[in-house]
């Protein structure tokens, strides 16, 4: 047991690292003369699951929120954000606002023929 707690600690004080390493490197990204706006997009797209996994609503929607921003016109980075984005309203308890926000992802990768993705939204949807 003792070892177990270890090392979720562990992991938790590596994760913890990672998300400020990110942070800073998505803070880099977005000054980034001539950066490609889908890596900044799937930046905070990734920043955002890992805030799922706190379960931190506000900082999930916050990044992705920047991440439709920076999407332009990348339907794959803005489908994985508005997929994050109802990530978090279903973790803020908006369940309405979260429905509407997977069918939104899924229009998205339909668009993009992205059967996996597509399968995914509609398992959200049940």
């Amino acid at each position: 047991m003792y070892l177990q707690s270890l090392d979720l600690w562990q992991v938790g004080r590596a994760q913890h690292r990672a998300v400020g390493a990110l942070g800073d490197a998505d803070h880099d990204l977005g000054g980034a003369e001539g950066e490609h706006p889908s890596t900044v997009a799937l930046a905070h797209t990734n920043l955002a699951r890992i805030a799922l996994r706190d379960g931190d609503a506000g900082a999930i929607e916050r990044h992705a929120q920047a991440g439709i921003e920076a999407s332009g016109e990348d339907l794959y980075a803005r489908s994985r954000a508005v997929h994050m984005l109802a990530w978090a309203a279903h973790t803020a308890g908006d369940l309405a606002r979260a429905r509407a926000l997977f069918v939104d992802s899924l229009e998205l990768r339909r668009r993009l023929g992205d059967r996996l993705g597509q399968a995914v939204e509609l398992s959200n949807l049940r």
